[in-house]
């Protein structure tokens, strides 16, 4: 066997719609990892029973575990074991069951960012699927949308909600028992559909609202006062370009300049998510400054949050939770250790400088 190391990242998200509409649990974890594995298809196709070697450090910052090892280690270990149920019609019109797996044999190294693993052949014809772009479809989003939602039904809802995109449909309707069974919950749970909406429906619509390319709402449809389906109006809206330390670098920006000057040395953050941090600085008149401005809210970051730096270093950027600002133009720095990182950015950059 050769193993296929994936080097070429790729942000894009491909599933065929009869894995959109395939029915089985996966818990927020799973489906993240599956989804990573999914914007490999092309690669999953050409090199059938390969082990392949993935980068999954895109998957650190939406981690709550504390250890990034046993977060891949046990969400791996899981995946392996999914179970997901396709629903077809033969050319009989007779329907057709079919229970497949994902992947074999995962494999992951503490201290590493990657995940080794083989693909199941239950699902190469699901990959062949998007590939031939087959009768029944597929469909394509960003992974950014999903890497940062805290619920599994967010994930699913916002796939099937997605997959009408390319149809031109402004709405989906589904009855409460078919959506139920998409989503892998259980018959004894969330039956009072009080309890559905708040857990489900209110948490799915907020984040894909705040998080993703789709506006929803969704509204009870009823028969003779009784709740039998689920209607989500959607909006589709065009996300801003995803920033990238490559399209950087087209331009002739230096992302370890960045990285320097903003403090960000020792963060652990990648070339991409220095880029975003850079670009989400949304402030006209801020000057040479930002690099000051980035600094004080990462080290703001670190003190405040207990993990997820990155995440919370962009709310605070975005909100000026370190009221970084007025220190960086006044010079006036409220903590020692900030003033003091700034001086040492200046020295590590001058000799980063010298070495050019």
């Amino acid at each position: 066997m050769v193993e296929i190391e994936i080097k070429e990242k790729d942000d894009k998200v491909s599933k065929s719609n009869l894995l959109i509409e395939s029915r089985g649990k996966m818990s927020l974890n799973e489906a993240k990892l599956f989804a990573l594995i999914m914007t490999q298809t092309e690669l999953h196709q050409e090199n059938q029973f390969e082990k392949y070697v993935l980068d999954v450090s895109s998957l650190k910052d939406s981690t709550n575990h504390k250890g990034f090892y046993d977060y891949l280690k046990k969400t791996a270990i899981a995946l392996e074991d999914v179970k997901l149920v396709v629903e077809t019609l033969t050319e009989k019109r007779k329907r057709k069951t079919t229970v497949i797996r994902l992947i074999n044999s995962p494999s992951v190294t503490e201290g590493e960012y990657e995940l080794e693993y083989y693909i199941n052949k239950d699902l190469l014809p699901y990959i062949e699927d998007i590939l031939k772009k087959g009768t029944k479809g597929y469909t394509q989003y960003q992974l950014e949308n999903i890497l940062s939602m805290r619920s599994s039904y967010s994930i699913r809802i916002y796939e099937l909600l997605k997959q009408y995109e390319n149809k031109g449909e402004d709405y989906r309707e589904f009855e409460i028992e078919d959506l139920r069974a998409y989503l892998g919950i259980d018959q004894d749970k969330y039956k009072r559909i009080s309890n559905f909406e708040e857990r489900v429906l209110k948490t799915a619509t907020k984040e894909i609202n705040e998080q993703t390319d789709l506006d929803i709402q969704y509204s009870k449809v009823k028969k003779r006062n009784k709740v039998v389906g689920i209607r989500f109006d959607v909006k589709y809206r065009n996300k801003k370009e995803t920033v990238t330390a490559e399209k950087y670098i087209k331009l002739g920006i230096d992302i370890e300049e960045i990285r320097i000057r903003s403090g960000l040395w020792d963060s652990g953050f990648n070339d991409d998510q220095v880029a975003v941090i850079y670009d989400s600085v949304n402030i006209s008149d801020i000057g040479l400054e930002i690099y000051d401005y980035i600094l004080l809210s990462y080290m703001y970051s670190k003190r405040k949050a207990a993990r997820n730096i990155y995440a919370y270093t962009l709310e605070t950027i975005k909100n000026d939770y370190a009221r970084a600002l007025p220190q960086a133009k006044t010079r006036y720095f409220v903590h020692e250790e900030d003033e003091a990182r700034i001086i040492e950015a200046l020295k590590r950059f001058g000799a980063y400088k010298k070495k050019m």
